[in-house]
């Protein structure tokens, strides 16, 4: 019986599509999934930072901040996630179908937890909860700098 990375490999190289486990995409064929997770690790990292940053302004500044923060990062988490499950070029419309099914998710994911948030949180300040949320937001606007490999010029 094939090794799960060789079956991978073998379905592959026979044209069929096939879903891929993370570490199996990692190392299929020698080619390494974008290293878009860093996106995500800063994101919550910038979060972190803001929601301590904000301690100044009172506890429930801080936890705004936060909050705006996990509300951006979370659903882009989830996104990240879902949208390397296939790989391969005759995977094509199975990976724009996962691009598409992701955003759709992502968003309808950030509208519940803003929802949640003014719901369920009565201390919550909305300016601190917006401004964690762009902030963190921005984030993507470094993303080709961050996600860009360490040797690439």
């Amino acid at each position: 019986m094939l090794a799960p990375e060789a079956a991978a490999v073998a379905a592959q190289e026979a044209g069929e599509q096939k879903r891929v486990t993370r570490q199996q995409a990692v190392t299929l064929k020698g080619i390494n999934k974008p290293p878009v997770y860093r996106v995500n690790v800063l994101q919550l990292s910038i979060a972190l930072i803001l929601a301590a940053i904000a301690l100044g302004w009172g506890r429930e500044t801080s936890l705004s901040v936060l909050a705006g923060g996990l509300i951006c990062a979370v659903p882009n988490l989830y996104f990240t996630s879902r949208v390397f499950t296939w790989q391969g070029a005759r995977a094509a419309r199975q990976i724009v179908k996962s691009f598409y099914r992701a955003e759709a998710v992502k968003l309808i994911l950030t509208a519940i937890l803003f929802a949640f948030a003014f719901r369920f949180a009565p201390w919550l300040e909305v300016l601190p909860l917006f401004i964690g949320f762009i902030v963190v937001q921005a984030v993507h606007w470094l993303a080709p700098w961050i996600i860009r490999p360490h040797n690439a010029h």
